[in-house]
């Protein structure tokens, strides 16, 4: 039941992340998160 739930939450998440990163590339400071998060957190 937990994992049900839980793959659940990582597909809504992954859709979001999507979602987000799809708007994201139209605005450079949030392009620039976008590639931060891409590579770790490492500039």
């Amino acid at each position: 039941m937990i994992n049900k739930i839980l793959t659940l939450n990582i597909g809504h998440i992954k859709k979001a992340q999507q979602i987000l990163y799809g708007n994201a590339r139209k605005t450079p400071l949030v392009k620039s998160f976008y590639l931060t998060s891409k590579t770790g957190g490492e500039i």
